[in-house]
């Protein structure tokens, strides 16, 4: 993986009590970066800015966080949701087994999203029932096919997913929440690989 010139701009989120652990998150990233390196080459890359918001915590030398608070989670009730937009390959699993083209609807997004959240927070799964008319529904994917090279495994990993778009039925307050948690921590598996990002636009 070639580092381009002009560098990368990416995001990554902390949750719950490990926000108060910021500082120490930052230095490790930074120094994976820096001695660990990435990709196939293990090539070393230095953090220039760190941005919390619009506000600068590094500055390529030192931290500063006073002041900086963490965001509270909070669905707007009043959002239309009429699609949903898959823009990273989605992986769902049903029993070990990759869930079909006709099962990804916006009902198995939500409790993947809920699912995530639980493990985030380290409780067990709780499960919930949802009214949506999943019948409905209009859906564009398209199988994306994936893979990356495991140093551990010493093998290569297949990460390919779906990608494409959901016309939702009528969305529930209750299912609208969900769908909204999921736009921000991601569905599916392998997210933390970039996979499971989706976008939800809002209609009449």
């Amino acid at each position: 993986m070639a580092i381009p010139s002009s560098g990368w701009n990416f995001s990554f989120y902390l949750f719950g009590d490990s926000c108060d652990k910021a500082p120490y998150a930052l230095s490790a990233l930074n120094m994976a970066l820096r001695e660990g390196g990435v990709g196939a080459k293990r090539e070393r890359v230095q953090i220039v800015s760190v941005w919390c918001g619009e506000k600068l915590v590094f500055d390529g030398d030192r931290y500063e966080l006073r002041g900086v608070k963490p965001n509270m989670f909070e669905p707007k009730s009043d959002r239309k949701i009429s699609k949903i937009v898959l823009k990273t390959p989605l992986r769902l699993k049903s029993d070990g087994k990759r869930v079909a083209p006709d099962e990804i609807t916006a009902l198995a997004l939500a409790l993947s999203a809920l699912r995530r959240l639980n493990e985030i927070e380290g409780r067990e799964f709780q499960k919930r029932r949802f009214e949506y008319e999943r019948e409905k529904e209009a859906k564009r994917l398209e199988f994306v096919d994936l893979a990356r090279y495991s140093n551990r495994q010493k093998t290569k990993m297949a990460l390919g997913g779906y990608v494409g778009e959901i016309e939702c039925a009528s969305v529930g307050e209750e299912l609208s929440r969900a769908l909204q948690l999921g736009e921000i921590i991601g569905v599916g598996k392998s997210v933390v690989f970039g996979l499971g990002e989706i976008k939800l636009e809002e209609g009449e």
